[in-house]
């Protein structure tokens, strides 16, 4: 190794890879004792294809999911049943998986040579804005894309530098490329444009791109291309089903993405004031104003393209690749998370490494050229920036302990955030203070008058109130604004057979297995209307369909003996023969 890489400190790649990896653990720590947060029910116990027993079949061969990423869906299948609702344990896999992906970005950059690639790396392992990926458990998905996008870059290079009469270690490199290629991909959608960085990658190395290069790229483009098509269609029919998340035209978005492109690398240069969610922006196209961080962008790429055999090159491979990088998640495409923000943390995670090598590559450099050729200034410069970085990263973490911390973070630093207001009013229902979490639902709701899980959450506050008229009122309205809303019509269900009207409740429960055969608690519930009823049949039909789906139902499994029983002895009773009448003649 150069000693831009600290090789006097780090003097094998083992070493270098472990201080990486402590660095992570040291400064995501405080995630490691934070609990479960926002939607990670919803990929947990509220997953089927998580708690089902043939949920890992179904992540790779249904449509029963909001997103098809079936290899993040198969790890969360396999947590599960080694984890349960010990959030520890999935929170200790996304520090280990964030801590050896920076591993594997150092080895794709030191790959590729870039000066300082140790330091890059280690600053990336310890930069807050990761803290977004690394202590939300859901963002799984992230973590595990970037060990496989790494890997992807790390085959690629093999395959580039090998000699190509080496037929057969050609064939081998490119056949694992296209292996974690797929993986990365069936991660997490947003490594799309890996084909393109590997071409720059191919630039950066040899200054031009050949034919052949391109040609080899061609079955990772349609592999990209494919999976591209795959979440567009899941996030348009699972995700966002008849949800608005953005009526903006074209000029909005164009707007709108450059500014986040500055906005993403001022974060990543002053990581301060992070939150998981930022205020949404909304530029008027109109003004000339809103154009000038486009402007600026075409501005440092043209200087950076006309200086390119000089100090240009690094700034348009660098740049350009974390620009690139950013591509899918700058709003051309509707995805559900940006209802909320136009920006976030875990969007920029990908990214990150790129932007991070540029700057440190240059620091490097410049160190140089002014005569810091001793391995104390670099060292030196290094460690402070990764300590401060990490101290930041601690803090940043913290504010991951659990829900009601996190939602208060978000609401001291983007008061308009009604989703915040929201989470931060279930977790307070949940502590028992549905008098205060009334109040936060209220504030989300006036905030965002269609928000259908603030008006249910209300109706379970209201509920909670013994306040049933409000809480039907709001359970009505979270269903006039979103029809398909099997929980709200669930909990509707059960307060109307909590009044009486059982005739009402069953209408809406039904509609509820309708939308959603795997609602258990409503089949069960719909099935004790049924015995009520004295339709036995239908209660034994909804049984056996809750058994079926989860044999560990006991209480189910307890009313459907009983069902049986009765039907049963019914029948036994309807098959007997009829007992003659007294003083009746009988056969001698």
């Amino acid at each position: 190794m150069k000693t831009d890489e600290m090789s006097r400190v780090v003097r094998a790649p083992w070493i270098g890879a472990v201080a990486i990896g402590l660095l992570a653990l040291a400064a995501h720590a405080p995630a490691l004792r934070a609990g479960f947060l926002w939607d990670d029910e919803f990929w947990l116990w509220k997953s089927p294809l998580t708690v089902a027993d043939n949920g890992i079949l179904r992540a790779w061969f249904s449509a029963d999911r909001w997103d098809f990423y079936p290899v993040t869906s198969s790890a969360f299948w396999i947590l599960w049943r080694a984890c349960g609702e010990n959030a520890a344990g999935y929170h200790a896999l996304n520090v280990l998986l964030h801590g050896a992906g920076a591993v594997l970005v150092w080895r794709v950059l030191a790959g590729l040579a870039v000066p300082g690639a140790w330091v890059a790396a280690a600053l990336f392992a310890v930069h807050p804005v990761t803290v977004g990926t690394v202590a939300w458990i859901t963002q799984l998905k992230n973590v595990l894309s970037l060990i496989f996008y790494a890997a992807a870059l790390l085959a690629w290079l093999r395959f580039d530098e090998t000699d190509e009469g080496a037929a057969a270690d050609r064939r081998r490199w490119y056949g694992v490329t296209l292996g974690v290629t797929i993986a990365a991909l069936l991660s997490k959608a947003s490594v799309v444009l890996l084909p393109v960085v590997m071409l720059a990658m191919v630039w950066w190395r040899r200054g031009r791109v050949t034919r052949s290069h391109v040609l080899a790229t061609l079955p990772i483009f349609a592999l990209a291309a494919a999976q591209s098509a795959v979440t567009i269609w899941f996030q348009t029919n699972r995700v966002i089903g008849g949800a608005e998340v953005a009526t903006d035209g074209i000029a909005v978005r164009l707007a709108a993405a450059g500014r986040a492109v500055w906005f993403y690398a001022a974060k990543a240069l002053a990581p301060v004031d992070l939150a998981i969610i930022y205020p949404r922006f909304t530029p008027d196209p109109s003004s000339v104003l809103v154009w000038l961080p486009w402007l600026a962008l075409v501005a440092v790429f043209a200087v950076a393209l006309a200086t390119r055999r000089g100090p240009g090159r690094p700034v348009l491979f660098g740049l350009g690749v974390y620009v690139i990088t950013l591509l899918p998640v700058l709003g051309f495409f509707d995805m559900y998370y940006a209802r909320y923000s136009r920006v976030a943390d875990h969007w920029q995670y990908l990214a990150l490494p790129a932007l991070l090598a540029l700057i440190v590559g240059g620091a490097t450099v410049g160190l140089r050229r002014v005569g810091s050729r001793a391995v104390a200034v670099p060292v030196l410069i290094g460690a402070v920036a990764i300590v401060a970085a990490g101290a930041l990263a601690f803090r940043q973490a913290t504010a991951y302990r659990d829900p009601g911390t996190l939602w208060r973070t978000v609401v001291e630093r983007n008061p308009d955030a009604w989703v915040a207001w929201n989470g931060l009013g279930t977790w307070l229902g949940a502590t028992g203070d549905h008098e205060t979490a009334t109040k936060h639902f209220e504030r989300a709701i006036e905030l965002r008058p269609d928000y259908p899980l603030a008006l249910r959450n209300l109706g379970i506050a209201s509920e909670s109130r013994g306040d049933p008229v409000r809480a039907e009122e709001s359970y009505r309205r979270a269903i006039a604004v979103r029809a398909d809303y099997a929980d709200a019509r669930a909990d509707l269900g059960r307060l109307l057979a909590h009044r009486g009207d059982e005739e009402a409740a069953t209408s809406e429960l039904r509609e509820v297995v309708r939308l959603v055969p795997d609602h258990l608690d409503a089949r069960y519930l719909l099935a004790k209307l049924r015995v009520r009823a004295a339709d036995l049949p239908g209660a034994a039909e909804q049984l056996r369909e809750i058994v079926a789906r989860r044999p560990d139902f006991q209480d189910a499994a307890a009313v459907l003996n009983a069902v049986n029983a009765k039907l049963a002895a019914e029948n036994a009773a309807a098959d007997a023969p009829p007992t003659p009448a007294p003083g009746s003649n009988r056969v001698k």
